[in-house]
């Protein structure tokens, strides 16, 4: 018996015990907390860059922005971003920004998710000054936090001579604590002197110059990246290694991979949106190869393709794809269509201005365009917008269809390998009343206005006259060439030419040098046979033909002796003027290295940082 009360003792003495510790651990532990979240952070300068005494604070904060909204730019693990305004800050967060020198009545609180590669997620706060920015990373998965150390960039003025100075810093508690996180500490300064360098160049830019355009905005970054890392892997290799068409296949298909993960979120946060499962139903037209189509379809989406020509690689997709060979009477019977809940126009030249008046007729359907070529509803478009270049007023003339017919309209910038990568997505919220005569009223609009019928009889009868004559012969330079057509062969000769290795190292300014490929020569004969024999028979009723569609492109190719290269800019004395440039360069958006010349530098607009 006196054993058994002893034990008991010591059960109920244990049981005390461990009451006690958990206690103490559990009052200790926010204690330890507070601890080191009091302990004093030391500000370290890990490079710092001279900007000049003309570098404004106001190209500061837009540089600050561009390095907020486009992370991509600086670190190339990071794929997307979901930023928000005026968050609430967690309280160890904003001890942290405390112990940074960051003040509530000093500055601006920003929040941000950043995506990598992988899917993983870690969020990011900022607080921002007129000249100073401090960034604090958090995160409960340290495998895809890239760095735990708060870091910032501020720009200070000399006293002496008077000239801008960023400099870029990183936050360190004492060496005990330091010395635990060395190679994070490493890759975090590594990571700020890079940042410090693009913001270097991009506030080098002239005051007003800078803009910065929302890429993916409509759209939940998170699930988007999820989709297009989806579609890559279930795709992209098989599609590449089994592409029979004359376009190159690494674009063309990481192109549509990226419009379809751009679909497919929208179409998701449409289903959370209405509180349904019901898969939304699509007709493509214009599709072309019908890779979007196909996309799409294995997705679960049903929905169908129409193009005018049939295309080598339908067959492919015909176990999966609906694709029909058609053409299409624009102002005829829509039964054809059925009842889509979307119309797709993925640069689809001439039906594009059509897509929003069809999706109208039908009432009860929204609309995705990406505008290409510009075309208005009866021919080839015609500037309307002084001040505007041709691309952006044809953007306009797309908008005021679509505001006329009555959509929400939402203007969106596309991650695809492609100058004309804007694109427009029309909601119908409420059914169009008075269709016949809203429709009446945009083809009378004087983009839309078709000639009468004498009008046309009469044209006619004039130019019987003139061709007789040999007057007013119709334009055979390759200009009435289709664009579409024509870039696709700028591509094509120009990525042949770079299989050749040639590289150049090109000096920038004083901090960079570009080791640029110039790639091979061959001769225009070589360059004619990557055409097929439909290409071929386009361009045979051309004055000059093949050679004139390269001279024609003379920002891109350069034509001596019978033989074709790529023109280097860094060798042509280019004689400044202050003009408002509005013809994208081909080399920023297309080759591998970018262009010779900087944006200053360089004849042609740069679109590719903002």
């Amino acid at each position: 018996l006196e054993n058994v009360a002893r034990g008991r003792h010591r059960m109920v003495l244990a049981v005390i015990l461990l009451f006690v510790c958990w206690k103490f651990v559990d009052c200790t532990l926010p204690l330890c907390s507070i601890f080191v979240d009091r302990m004093e952070l030391s500000r370290r300068i890990v490079g710092q860059e001279v900007v000049g005494a003309d570098s404004e604070l106001e190209n500061f904060v837009t540089v600050v922005q561009i390095w907020w909204k486009k992370p991509h730019l600086v670190h190339r693990r990071i794929k997307g971003v979901d930023t928000v305004e005026n968050p609430s800050i967690p309280e160890r967060t904003m001890a942290t920004f405390t112990r940074c020198g960051a003040t509530a009545d000093g500055g601006t609180f920003r929040k941000r998710k950043l995506i990598d590669r992988t899917g993983g997620c870690f969020v990011e706060y900022m607080w921002e000054s007129d000249d100073r920015f401090i960034c604090v990373p958090t995160s409960d998965d340290s495998e895809h936090c890239f760095y735990s150390r708060p870091y910032g960039v501020e720009m200070n003025t000399d006293k002496n001579d008077g000239v801008k100075i960023l400099q870029a810093f990183v936050f360190e508690t004492s060496e005990s604590e330091g010395a635990v996180d060395d190679d994070d500490q490493k890759l975090l300064e590594i990571f700020s002197c890079k940042l410090l360098k693009a913001m270097h160049r991009w506030i080098s830019h002239k005051k007003g110059s800078l803009k910065l355009s929302n890429t993916l905005s409509l759209v939940n970054q998170e699930r988007f990246w999820a989709h297009y890392r989806k579609l890559k892997a279930n795709y992209a290799r098989s599609l590449i290694n089994d592409w029979t068409e004359r376009s190159p296949a690494e674009k063309t298909v990481f192109e549509d991979i990226s419009i379809a993960a751009y679909l497919l979120t929208i179409w998701e946060e449409e289903r959370i949106e209405k509180g349904t499962t019901e898969m939304q139903s699509f007709v493509d037209l214009g599709c072309g190869n019908g890779l979007l189509v196909y996309l799409l379809n294995s997705e679960g989406h049903s929905g169908f393709g129409v193009d005018q020509r049939k295309r080598n690689i339908w067959d492919k997709f015909s176990s999966v794809s609906q694709l029909k060979e058609m053409r299409i009477d624009f102002t005829g019977n829509l039964d054809w269509l059925g009842k889509p809940n979307w119309i797709i126009s993925n640069h689809a030249d001439q039906l594009t201005p059509w897509i929003p008046i069809w999706a109208t007729k039908l009432n009860d359907c929204n609309t995705f365009i990406i505008p290409c070529c510009p075309y208005d509803l009866f021919g080839k478009y015609q500037r309307q917008h002084n001040g505007q270049s041709h691309y952006r007023s044809y953007l306009l003339y797309i908008q005021e269809i679509m505001n006329s017919l009555d959509f929400s309209v939402n203007q969106d910038l596309l991650r695809i390998p492609s100058t004309k990568r804007i694109c427009f997505v029309g909601r119908r919220e409420k059914p169009c009343e008075n269709v016949e005569l809203k429709v009446e009223a945009v083809l009378s609009q004087p983009c839309g206005r078709p000639l009468h019928v004498s009008s046309i009889e009469k044209l006619a009868d004039n130019s019987d006259k003139k061709s007789n004559t040999g007057e007013n012969d119709p334009s055979r330079n390759c200009n009435n060439l289709p664009r579409s057509f024509t870039d696709e062969l700028v591509y094509r000769i120009a990525a042949y030419l770079l299989q050749t290795k040639r590289l150049k190292r090109i000096r920038l300014d004083k901090q960079r040098v570009l080791t640029w490929n110039l790639g091979g020569e061959a001769k225009i004969s070589d360059c004619l046979l990557l055409l097929d024999a439909e290409e071929k028979l386009m361009m045979k009723n051309m004055f000059g033909g093949f050679k004139t569609l390269l001279k024609n492109n003379h920002q891109t190719f350069q034509i001596q002796a019978g033989k074709v290269r790529l023109r280097d800019w860094s060798t042509v004395e280019i004689k400044h003027k202050e003009m408002k440039k509005t013809k994208p360069c081909w080399f920023d958006s297309t080759h591998p290295n970018g262009c010779p010349l900087t944006s200053d530098k360089c004849p042609f607009l740069h679109t590719y940082i903002f």
